[in-house]
């Protein structure tokens, strides 16, 4: 007999993940300056799934560490 856990479907597992609209809206930001990102390469991953847009929280934690700036670097 199969425990609770082992019934699940396995979508438990996947990222959690924001659309492009509240990414923009957190980061105050116009959806079309992340489109423009986007097709520039700048800014963290996408996944496209039918027509929606969305980003996964982990890809924006590591972008955003990338953004950092140490005390006294930026002039």
């Amino acid at each position: 007999m199969q425990g609770k856990d082992d019934q699940s479907n396995g979508l438990d597992a996947l990222p959690q993940r924001v659309s492009q609209r509240q990414l923009a809206c957190h980061w105050g930001v116009s959806v079309r300056t992340l489109q423009r990102w986007n097709a520039s390469g700048y800014g963290p991953p996408c996944m496209r799934i039918g027509g929606s847009v969305a980003y996964r929280i982990s890809d924006i934690m590591v972008f955003e560490e990338t953004c950092l700036h140490k005390t006294g670097a930026v002039s």
